[in-house]
Protein backbone atom coordinates (compact mmCIF):
# COMPACT_ATOMS: atom_id res chain seq x y z
CA UNK A 1 0.00 0.00 0.00
CA UNK A 2 2.87 2.58 1.07
CA UNK A 3 4.80 1.75 -2.07
CA UNK A 4 1.56 2.34 -4.12
CA UNK A 5 1.00 5.62 -2.50
CA UNK A 6 4.41 6.58 -3.41
CA UNK A 7 4.26 5.82 -6.97
CA UNK A 8 1.03 8.14 -6.97
CA UNK A 9 3.43 10.77 -5.63
CA UNK A 10 6.41 10.12 -8.11
CA UNK A 11 6.39 7.09 -10.37
CA UNK A 12 9.64 6.76 -11.44
CA UNK A 13 11.71 7.45 -8.17
CA UNK A 14 9.41 5.13 -6.19
CA UNK A 15 9.94 2.50 -8.89
CA UNK A 16 14.44 3.33 -8.64
CA UNK A 17 14.14 3.02 -4.84
CA UNK A 18 12.00 -0.49 -4.74
CA UNK A 19 14.64 -1.94 -7.31
CA UNK A 20 17.62 -0.76 -5.36
CA UNK A 21 16.41 -1.79 -1.75
CA UNK A 22 14.32 -4.71 -2.26
CA UNK A 23 14.90 -6.17 -5.86
CA UNK A 24 13.81 -9.41 -5.32
CA UNK A 25 10.28 -7.99 -4.18
CA UNK A 26 10.29 -5.43 -6.84
CA UNK A 27 8.01 -7.71 -9.81
CA UNK A 28 5.36 -8.47 -7.42
CA UNK A 29 5.06 -4.99 -5.31
CA UNK A 30 5.21 -2.92 -8.98
CA UNK A 31 2.82 -5.41 -9.92
CA UNK A 32 0.17 -5.19 -6.91
CA UNK A 33 0.96 -0.97 -7.16
CA UNK A 34 0.32 -0.51 -10.24
CA UNK A 35 -3.12 -2.48 -10.25
CA UNK A 36 -4.04 -0.41 -6.93
CA UNK A 37 -4.02 2.54 -8.11
CA UNK A 38 -5.78 1.60 -10.79
CA UNK A 39 -8.46 0.30 -9.60
CA UNK A 40 -8.85 -0.40 -5.32
CA UNK A 41 -6.32 -0.28 -2.17
CA UNK A 42 -7.23 -3.05 -0.42
CA UNK A 43 -6.67 -6.89 -0.39
CA UNK A 44 -9.42 -6.87 -3.53
CA UNK A 45 -6.85 -6.12 -6.09
CA UNK A 46 -6.10 -9.54 -5.43
CA UNK A 47 -9.21 -11.08 -6.89
CA UNK A 48 -8.71 -8.57 -9.62
CA UNK A 49 -5.77 -10.16 -10.49
CA UNK A 50 -6.68 -13.48 -10.09
CA UNK A 51 -9.79 -12.91 -12.68
CA UNK A 52 -7.59 -11.48 -15.05
CA UNK A 53 -5.40 -14.38 -15.05
CA UNK A 54 -8.27 -17.15 -14.95
CA UNK A 55 -10.05 -15.46 -17.75
CA UNK A 56 -6.62 -15.56 -19.64
CA UNK A 57 -5.88 -19.08 -18.85
CA UNK A 58 -9.20 -19.78 -20.25
CA UNK A 59 -8.70 -18.31 -23.55
CA UNK A 60 -5.31 -20.02 -24.07
CA UNK A 61 -6.49 -23.30 -22.57
CA UNK A 62 -10.14 -23.05 -25.49
CA UNK A 63 -6.60 -22.51 -28.28
CA UNK A 64 -5.15 -25.08 -26.78
CA UNK A 65 -7.94 -27.56 -27.73
CA UNK A 66 -8.35 -26.37 -31.63
CA UNK A 67 -11.08 -24.08 -29.93
CA UNK A 68 -13.42 -26.73 -29.61
CA UNK A 69 -15.52 -25.44 -26.89
CA UNK A 70 -16.75 -28.38 -25.28
CA UNK A 71 -12.70 -29.78 -24.63
CA UNK A 72 -11.56 -26.84 -23.74
CA UNK A 73 -14.34 -25.67 -20.98
CA UNK A 74 -13.93 -29.67 -20.04
CA UNK A 75 -10.28 -29.24 -19.86
CA UNK A 76 -10.52 -26.04 -18.16
CA UNK A 77 -12.82 -27.17 -15.34
CA UNK A 78 -10.23 -29.66 -14.47
CA UNK A 79 -7.84 -27.50 -14.41
CA UNK A 80 -8.97 -24.57 -11.91
CA UNK A 81 -11.05 -27.47 -9.81
CA UNK A 82 -8.40 -28.42 -7.84
CA UNK A 83 -8.32 -28.48 -4.07
CA UNK A 84 -4.82 -27.18 -4.21
CA UNK A 85 -6.00 -24.26 -6.55
CA UNK A 86 -9.07 -23.38 -4.88
CA UNK A 87 -8.22 -23.37 -0.89
CA UNK A 88 -8.51 -20.23 1.74
CA UNK A 89 -4.65 -21.48 2.77
CA UNK A 90 -2.53 -20.25 -0.11
CA UNK A 91 -4.93 -20.62 -3.17
CA UNK A 92 -6.69 -18.62 -4.82
CA UNK A 93 -9.03 -17.56 -1.83
CA UNK A 94 -5.73 -16.49 0.08
CA UNK A 95 -4.22 -13.07 -0.81
CA UNK A 96 -1.00 -14.26 -1.77
CA UNK A 97 1.62 -13.57 -4.69
CA UNK A 98 2.63 -16.52 -4.71
CA UNK A 99 -0.71 -17.78 -7.03
CA UNK A 100 -0.32 -15.08 -9.66
CA UNK A 101 3.74 -16.38 -10.37
CA UNK A 102 2.19 -19.91 -10.37
CA UNK A 103 -0.07 -19.20 -12.43
CA UNK A 104 1.88 -17.69 -14.99
CA UNK A 105 4.07 -20.65 -14.63
CA UNK A 106 1.24 -22.81 -15.31
CA UNK A 107 0.76 -20.62 -18.59
CA UNK A 108 4.74 -21.33 -19.53
CA UNK A 109 3.77 -25.32 -19.11
CA UNK A 110 1.05 -24.88 -21.52
CA UNK A 111 3.36 -23.14 -23.98
CA UNK A 112 5.28 -26.29 -23.66
CA UNK A 113 2.42 -28.26 -24.78
CA UNK A 114 1.80 -26.13 -28.15
CA UNK A 115 5.67 -26.72 -28.64
CA UNK A 116 6.53 -23.05 -28.19
CA UNK A 117 9.67 -22.97 -25.87
CA UNK A 118 10.16 -19.53 -26.33
CA UNK A 119 6.96 -18.09 -25.12
CA UNK A 120 7.24 -20.70 -22.16
CA UNK A 121 11.03 -19.47 -21.18
CA UNK A 122 9.51 -15.91 -20.82
CA UNK A 123 6.51 -16.84 -19.10
CA UNK A 124 8.69 -18.60 -16.83
CA UNK A 125 11.11 -15.81 -15.99
CA UNK A 126 8.39 -13.20 -15.92
CA UNK A 127 7.49 -15.79 -13.08
CA UNK A 128 10.64 -15.49 -11.61
CA UNK A 129 10.44 -11.94 -11.21
CA UNK A 130 6.82 -11.90 -9.28
CA UNK A 131 8.25 -14.67 -7.06
CA UNK A 132 11.68 -15.10 -7.23
CA UNK A 133 11.61 -18.69 -5.26
CA UNK A 134 10.16 -19.49 -9.11
CA UNK A 135 13.50 -19.87 -10.22
CA UNK A 136 14.23 -23.87 -8.25
CA UNK A 137 10.76 -24.89 -8.69
CA UNK A 138 11.18 -23.76 -12.74
CA UNK A 139 14.76 -25.54 -12.73
CA UNK A 140 13.78 -28.79 -15.11
CA UNK A 141 11.81 -26.71 -16.98
CA UNK A 142 14.53 -24.21 -17.83
CA UNK A 143 16.94 -26.74 -18.70
CA UNK A 144 14.47 -29.03 -20.88
CA UNK A 145 13.83 -25.11 -22.53
CA UNK A 146 17.25 -24.34 -22.71
CA UNK A 147 18.25 -27.55 -24.71
CA UNK A 148 14.80 -26.95 -27.21
CA UNK A 149 16.03 -23.47 -27.89
CA UNK A 150 19.22 -24.37 -28.35
CA UNK A 151 18.10 -27.20 -31.38
CA UNK A 152 15.83 -24.72 -32.72
CA UNK A 153 18.02 -21.51 -32.96
CA UNK A 154 18.89 -21.53 -37.04
CA UNK A 155 15.21 -22.02 -37.53
CA UNK A 156 14.31 -18.91 -35.51
CA UNK A 157 12.91 -15.76 -37.52
CA UNK A 158 14.19 -12.17 -36.69
CA UNK A 159 11.02 -11.71 -33.75
CA UNK A 160 11.82 -15.38 -32.05
CA UNK A 161 15.59 -13.95 -31.93
CA UNK A 162 14.37 -10.83 -30.21
CA UNK A 163 12.20 -13.00 -27.62
CA UNK A 164 15.06 -15.06 -27.40
CA UNK A 165 17.41 -12.12 -26.63
CA UNK A 166 15.42 -10.70 -24.14
CA UNK A 167 14.77 -13.46 -22.47
CA UNK A 168 18.95 -13.65 -21.64
CA UNK A 169 18.83 -10.35 -20.67
CA UNK A 170 16.35 -10.70 -18.36
CA UNK A 171 17.44 -13.83 -16.67
CA UNK A 172 21.18 -12.53 -16.28
CA UNK A 173 19.38 -9.55 -14.25
CA UNK A 174 17.96 -11.94 -12.79
CA UNK A 175 20.96 -13.84 -11.73
CA UNK A 176 23.23 -11.05 -10.71
CA UNK A 177 20.31 -8.61 -9.03
CA UNK A 178 18.16 -11.10 -7.73
CA UNK A 179 19.33 -14.52 -6.85
CA UNK A 180 21.24 -14.24 -3.81
CA UNK A 181 18.82 -12.07 -1.85
CA UNK A 182 16.15 -14.27 -3.02
CA UNK A 183 18.29 -17.41 -1.66
CA UNK A 184 19.06 -15.29 1.93
CA UNK A 185 14.92 -14.61 2.14
CA UNK A 186 13.86 -18.10 1.19
CA UNK A 187 16.34 -19.86 3.73
CA UNK A 188 15.80 -17.25 6.37
CA UNK A 189 14.66 -19.27 8.78
CA UNK A 190 18.23 -21.16 8.87
CA UNK A 191 19.18 -18.63 11.15
CA UNK A 192 22.03 -17.64 8.50
CA UNK A 193 22.77 -13.59 8.17
CA UNK A 194 23.17 -14.00 4.55
CA UNK A 195 22.74 -16.13 0.94
CA UNK A 196 26.53 -18.04 1.47
CA UNK A 197 25.96 -18.30 5.26
CA UNK A 198 22.56 -19.81 5.07
CA UNK A 199 22.79 -22.42 2.29
CA UNK A 200 26.20 -24.19 3.90
CA UNK A 201 23.72 -24.22 6.80
CA UNK A 202 20.93 -25.27 4.67
CA UNK A 203 23.29 -28.64 3.19
CA UNK A 204 24.27 -29.25 6.65
CA UNK A 205 21.29 -29.96 7.84
CA UNK A 206 19.41 -31.13 4.99
CA UNK A 207 18.91 -34.49 5.86
CA UNK A 208 17.23 -32.92 9.38
CA UNK A 209 15.09 -30.64 7.49
CA UNK A 210 13.50 -33.37 5.13
CA UNK A 211 13.32 -36.01 7.87
CA UNK A 212 11.67 -34.14 10.54
CA UNK A 213 8.21 -34.06 8.68
CA UNK A 214 8.94 -35.92 5.56
CA UNK A 215 4.45 -36.67 5.34
CA UNK A 216 3.40 -33.06 5.80
CA UNK A 217 2.36 -32.25 2.19
CA UNK A 218 1.90 -36.14 1.53
CA UNK A 219 -0.84 -35.94 3.83
CA UNK A 220 -2.79 -32.98 2.26
CA UNK A 221 -2.20 -34.02 -1.24
CA UNK A 222 -3.77 -37.37 -0.98
CA UNK A 223 -6.80 -35.58 -0.04
CA UNK A 224 -7.24 -33.88 -3.17
CA UNK A 225 -8.58 -37.01 -5.56
CA UNK A 226 -7.95 -35.83 -9.22
CA UNK A 227 -4.34 -35.21 -7.86
CA UNK A 228 -4.26 -38.63 -6.64
CA UNK A 229 -5.99 -40.62 -9.64
CA UNK A 230 -3.89 -38.73 -11.76
CA UNK A 231 -0.72 -39.66 -10.72
CA UNK A 232 -2.30 -43.64 -10.24
CA UNK A 233 -3.28 -43.62 -13.84
CA UNK A 234 0.19 -41.96 -15.28
CA UNK A 235 2.18 -44.88 -13.11
CA UNK A 236 0.16 -47.18 -14.76
CA UNK A 237 0.68 -45.92 -18.23
CA UNK A 238 4.28 -45.53 -17.20
CA UNK A 239 4.05 -49.21 -16.94
CA UNK A 240 2.31 -50.37 -20.00
CA UNK A 241 4.31 -51.74 -23.13
CA UNK A 242 1.34 -50.03 -25.12
CA UNK A 243 2.31 -46.54 -24.32
CA UNK A 244 4.42 -44.93 -26.90
CA UNK A 245 7.93 -43.98 -26.04
CA UNK A 246 7.25 -40.25 -26.08
CA UNK A 247 4.35 -40.57 -24.09
CA UNK A 248 6.25 -42.66 -21.65
CA UNK A 249 9.22 -39.81 -21.70
CA UNK A 250 6.50 -37.06 -21.07
CA UNK A 251 4.91 -39.16 -18.18
CA UNK A 252 8.39 -39.67 -16.90
CA UNK A 253 8.93 -35.88 -16.66
CA UNK A 254 6.06 -35.39 -14.96
CA UNK A 255 7.47 -37.43 -11.97
CA UNK A 256 10.48 -35.97 -11.64
CA UNK A 257 8.78 -33.04 -11.69
CA UNK A 258 6.65 -34.37 -8.51
CA UNK A 259 9.93 -35.65 -7.34
CA UNK A 260 11.37 -32.05 -7.76
CA UNK A 261 8.92 -30.23 -6.49
CA UNK A 262 8.52 -32.53 -3.34
CA UNK A 263 12.17 -32.58 -2.53
CA UNK A 264 12.07 -28.54 -2.59
CA UNK A 265 9.53 -28.15 0.19
CA UNK A 266 10.54 -30.84 2.31
CA UNK A 267 14.00 -29.79 2.66
CA UNK A 268 12.57 -26.40 3.20
CA UNK A 269 13.06 -25.67 7.06
CA UNK A 270 9.64 -24.24 7.53
CA UNK A 271 6.64 -26.84 6.14
CA UNK A 272 3.84 -24.68 5.99
CA UNK A 273 0.22 -25.58 4.68
CA UNK A 274 0.00 -22.66 2.32
CA UNK A 275 3.26 -23.43 0.93
CA UNK A 276 0.77 -26.42 -0.52
CA UNK A 277 0.01 -24.28 -3.79
CA UNK A 278 3.59 -24.85 -5.30
CA UNK A 279 2.19 -28.30 -6.21
CA UNK A 280 -0.42 -26.74 -8.49
CA UNK A 281 1.98 -26.82 -11.60
CA UNK A 282 2.60 -30.55 -11.04
CA UNK A 283 -1.20 -30.99 -10.77
CA UNK A 284 -1.23 -29.05 -14.33
CA UNK A 285 1.07 -30.53 -15.77
CA UNK A 286 -0.64 -33.71 -15.12
CA UNK A 287 -4.06 -32.90 -16.28
CA UNK A 288 -2.33 -32.01 -19.88
CA UNK A 289 -0.80 -35.20 -20.01
CA UNK A 290 -3.83 -37.32 -18.95
CA UNK A 291 -6.36 -35.11 -21.32
CA UNK A 292 -3.74 -36.14 -24.22
CA UNK A 293 -3.82 -39.90 -23.23
CA UNK A 294 -7.21 -40.34 -23.15
CA UNK A 295 -8.66 -39.25 -26.58
CA UNK A 296 -11.96 -37.06 -27.42
CA UNK A 297 -14.64 -39.11 -26.84
CA UNK A 298 -18.27 -40.01 -24.42
CA UNK A 299 -16.70 -42.46 -22.48
CA UNK A 300 -13.68 -40.36 -21.51
CA UNK A 301 -15.88 -37.39 -20.78
CA UNK A 302 -17.74 -39.49 -19.05
CA UNK A 303 -14.91 -39.99 -16.64
CA UNK A 304 -13.89 -37.13 -16.72
CA UNK A 305 -16.99 -35.69 -15.39
CA UNK A 306 -17.35 -37.97 -12.48
CA UNK A 307 -13.94 -37.04 -11.37
CA UNK A 308 -15.45 -33.22 -11.09
CA UNK A 309 -17.96 -35.06 -9.59
CA UNK A 310 -16.13 -35.85 -7.02
CA UNK A 311 -13.49 -32.85 -6.97
CA UNK A 312 -16.13 -30.32 -6.57
CA UNK A 313 -17.56 -32.59 -3.50
CA UNK A 314 -13.86 -32.80 -1.62
CA UNK A 315 -13.60 -28.69 -1.94
CA UNK A 316 -17.40 -28.12 -0.28
CA UNK A 317 -17.26 -31.10 1.83
CA UNK A 318 -14.04 -32.08 2.96
CA UNK A 319 -11.74 -30.93 6.40
CA UNK A 320 -8.84 -29.69 5.73
CA UNK A 321 -7.00 -28.71 8.75
CA UNK A 322 -6.14 -31.01 11.77
CA UNK A 323 -8.42 -30.96 14.60
CA UNK A 324 -6.17 -28.75 17.00
CA UNK A 325 -6.13 -26.07 14.60
CA UNK A 326 -10.07 -25.16 15.17
CA UNK A 327 -9.58 -25.10 19.12
CA UNK A 328 -11.36 -21.60 20.41
CA UNK A 329 -8.00 -20.27 21.77
CA UNK A 330 -7.56 -19.25 18.13
CA UNK A 331 -10.22 -17.76 17.57
CA UNK A 332 -9.98 -16.08 20.47
CA UNK A 333 -5.75 -14.95 19.57
CA UNK A 334 -7.46 -13.81 16.19
CA UNK A 335 -9.90 -11.39 18.29
CA UNK A 336 -6.93 -10.13 20.55
CA UNK A 337 -5.16 -9.05 17.50
CA UNK A 338 -8.07 -7.37 15.82
CA UNK A 339 -8.56 -6.04 19.23
CA UNK A 340 -5.45 -4.41 20.04
CA UNK A 341 -5.25 -3.33 16.21
CA UNK A 342 -8.34 -1.14 17.04
CA UNK A 343 -6.56 0.73 19.80
CA UNK A 344 -3.71 1.47 18.15
CA UNK A 345 -5.44 2.92 15.33
CA UNK A 346 -7.92 4.61 18.02
CA UNK A 347 -4.41 6.36 19.42
CA UNK A 348 -3.36 7.76 15.85
CA UNK A 349 -6.38 8.93 14.73
CA UNK A 350 -6.36 10.87 17.90
CA UNK A 351 -2.74 11.74 17.11
CA UNK A 352 -2.41 12.72 13.45
CA UNK A 353 1.52 13.86 13.92
CA UNK A 354 2.25 12.02 10.90
CA UNK A 355 1.34 10.21 7.83
CA UNK A 356 4.79 8.38 7.95
CA UNK A 357 4.27 5.25 10.13
CA UNK A 358 7.12 2.81 11.41
CA UNK A 359 6.06 -0.66 12.39
CA UNK A 360 8.81 -2.39 14.29
CA UNK A 361 8.08 -6.11 15.47
CA UNK A 362 10.66 -8.79 17.06
CA UNK A 363 8.84 -11.88 15.97
CA UNK A 364 8.31 -13.47 12.81
CA UNK A 365 5.58 -16.86 13.86
CA UNK A 366 3.14 -18.55 13.75
CA UNK A 367 1.00 -21.37 15.04
CA UNK A 368 -1.98 -23.54 13.45
CA UNK A 369 -4.32 -20.58 11.09
CA UNK A 370 -2.65 -17.78 13.00
CA UNK A 371 -0.28 -15.88 11.42
CA UNK A 372 2.14 -13.62 14.13
CA UNK A 373 4.11 -11.28 11.91
CA UNK A 374 4.32 -7.87 11.10
CA UNK A 375 2.24 -7.87 8.09
CA UNK A 376 -0.78 -8.92 10.00
CA UNK A 377 -0.47 -5.23 11.34
CA UNK A 378 0.20 -3.04 8.29
CA UNK A 379 -2.37 -4.97 6.66
CA UNK A 380 -5.26 -4.51 9.84
CA UNK A 381 -4.43 -0.56 10.02
CA UNK A 382 -4.76 -0.20 6.59
CA UNK A 383 -8.31 -1.22 6.53
CA UNK A 384 -9.23 0.87 9.61
CA UNK A 385 -7.45 3.88 9.23
CA UNK A 386 -9.33 7.19 8.80
CA UNK A 387 -7.09 8.02 6.26
CA UNK A 388 -4.35 6.31 4.04
CA UNK A 389 -1.24 6.31 5.80
CA UNK A 390 2.42 5.18 4.27
CA UNK A 391 3.23 2.62 6.67
CA UNK A 392 6.53 0.84 6.13
CA UNK A 393 7.89 -1.75 8.74
CA UNK A 394 9.39 -5.35 9.24
CA UNK A 395 10.88 -7.90 12.11
CA UNK A 396 14.52 -6.47 14.06
CA UNK A 397 16.86 -8.25 12.93
CA UNK A 398 15.75 -9.41 9.48
CA UNK A 399 18.73 -8.20 7.88
CA UNK A 400 20.73 -8.10 10.76
CA UNK A 401 21.84 -9.04 14.22
CA UNK A 402 21.82 -5.32 15.19
CA UNK A 403 18.70 -4.14 14.39
CA UNK A 404 19.90 -0.35 15.33
CA UNK A 405 22.02 -0.02 12.50
CA UNK A 406 18.72 -1.54 10.37
CA UNK A 407 16.26 0.80 11.80
CA UNK A 408 18.40 3.87 11.61
CA UNK A 409 18.43 3.94 7.74
CA UNK A 410 14.49 3.97 7.87
CA UNK A 411 13.57 6.10 10.49
CA UNK A 412 12.62 10.01 9.48
CA UNK A 413 12.16 13.42 11.86
CA UNK A 414 8.69 13.51 12.75
CA UNK A 415 7.62 9.80 11.99
CA UNK A 416 5.23 7.80 13.77
CA UNK A 417 7.40 5.29 15.39
CA UNK A 418 5.68 1.66 16.77
CA UNK A 419 7.05 -1.12 18.76
CA UNK A 420 4.65 -4.37 18.81
CA UNK A 421 6.68 -6.15 21.34
CA UNK A 422 6.02 -10.01 22.14
CA UNK A 423 7.33 -11.36 25.11
CA UNK A 424 8.13 -15.11 23.59
CA UNK A 425 9.14 -14.24 20.28
CA UNK A 426 9.91 -18.34 19.34
CA UNK A 427 6.66 -19.25 18.18
CA UNK A 428 7.39 -22.08 15.53
CA UNK A 429 9.88 -24.07 16.29
CA UNK A 430 12.08 -23.11 13.13
CA UNK A 431 14.97 -21.18 13.98
CA UNK A 432 15.33 -17.90 11.99
CA UNK A 433 17.19 -14.38 12.65
CA UNK A 434 14.11 -12.44 14.05
CA UNK A 435 13.62 -15.17 16.69
CA UNK A 436 16.80 -15.78 17.55
CA UNK A 437 17.64 -12.03 18.44
CA UNK A 438 13.84 -11.28 19.36
CA UNK A 439 14.13 -11.91 22.91
CA UNK A 440 17.29 -9.50 23.63
CA UNK A 441 15.91 -7.24 21.82
CA UNK A 442 12.81 -7.28 23.89
CA UNK A 443 14.99 -7.31 26.61
CA UNK A 444 16.75 -4.02 25.49
CA UNK A 445 13.58 -2.06 24.93
CA UNK A 446 11.74 -3.08 27.65
CA UNK A 447 14.71 -2.24 29.82
CA UNK A 448 15.00 1.35 27.93
CA UNK A 449 11.07 1.81 28.70
CA UNK A 450 11.76 1.30 32.65
CA UNK A 451 14.79 3.67 32.38
CA UNK A 452 13.48 5.93 30.17
CA UNK A 453 9.58 6.06 30.58
CA UNK A 454 9.05 9.87 29.12
CA UNK A 455 10.04 7.86 25.38
CA UNK A 456 8.20 5.24 25.08
CA UNK A 457 3.89 5.50 25.40
CA UNK A 458 2.04 2.40 25.61
CA UNK A 459 -0.72 2.39 23.22
CA UNK A 460 -2.71 -0.88 23.57
CA UNK A 461 -3.43 -2.88 26.29
CA UNK A 462 -1.11 -6.60 26.80
CA UNK A 463 -3.13 -8.76 24.67
CA UNK A 464 -2.64 -13.29 24.98
CA UNK A 465 -1.55 -15.41 22.35
CA UNK A 466 -1.45 -19.13 22.44
CA UNK A 467 1.87 -20.84 22.07
CA UNK A 468 3.35 -17.14 21.98
CA UNK A 469 2.92 -15.56 25.24
CA UNK A 470 1.92 -11.29 25.51
CA UNK A 471 2.21 -8.90 23.47
CA UNK A 472 1.96 -5.34 24.16
CA UNK A 473 2.13 -2.01 21.46
CA UNK A 474 4.51 1.42 21.91
CA UNK A 475 4.96 4.66 20.32
CA UNK A 476 8.68 5.85 20.32
CA UNK A 477 8.45 9.62 20.67
CA UNK A 478 10.37 10.67 17.92
CA UNK A 479 12.43 13.46 19.88
CA UNK A 480 16.00 14.18 19.36
CA UNK A 481 16.27 13.64 23.19
CA UNK A 482 14.77 9.81 23.23
CA UNK A 483 16.29 9.21 19.48
CA UNK A 484 19.44 9.52 20.52
CA UNK A 485 19.19 7.90 23.91
CA UNK A 486 17.81 4.73 21.54
CA UNK A 487 21.21 5.92 19.81
CA UNK A 488 19.34 5.99 16.59
CA UNK A 489 20.79 8.52 13.87
CA UNK A 490 17.22 10.69 11.85
CA UNK A 491 17.20 11.50 8.90
CA UNK A 492 15.05 13.66 6.63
Amino acid sequence: MNYALAMRDNFYRALITMWDSSPELFGQYTLIATLSNLFCYDRSIFLVIYLMLLVSLFWKVYCYSNKNIQQGLMLYILLVTSTILVSSKGGVLDTRIDVIAIILFCFAILEIFNKNTLNALLFTIIAMFLKSSMLFLSIPFLLYMSYKNLINLKQYTKFEYIKLGLSGVLLFVYLYKILLKSIAYNLMSTGGENAESSLLIYFEKLYQYISQDFYFYGYFLIQDPLFVGIIIYLFVKLLLKSTSIDNKKTIFAFFIFLIWTYFLLTSNPVHERVLLIWFYPVYFFGVLIVFRLIGKNKLTNMIIVSFLVVQVMSIVFQNRYPNEWKKDYYNQATNNIKQQVSQIVEHLNKNQKSDDILILVNFLSNHGPVSYNYDVYRVLLHEKLDQKREILGWELSTYSADWRSEVSKYIKDEQIILFILQENPMGIPQENNPQKYGQSNYNELIDFKERNPECILQISDKISLPHVGARVAYELQNTDNCIKKLKFKTKE
